[in-house]
């Protein structure tokens, strides 16, 4: 049993970590957007 306490805990870990990185990609680049955008409507 304890193997499988390691294994789901690797693929929480994982998965966290992975959710948290394509988070942070896709906030700086909304941003970056976001900005460029606001740019543009004040032009």
């Amino acid at each position: 049993m304890n193997l499988w306490e390691y294994f789901w805990g690797v693929v929480i870990l994982f998965s966290v970590v992975s959710f948290t990185y394509m988070s942070i990609k896709v906030i700086y680049k909304g941003f970056n957007e976001m900005k460029e955008m606001l740019t543009k409507l004040n032009k």
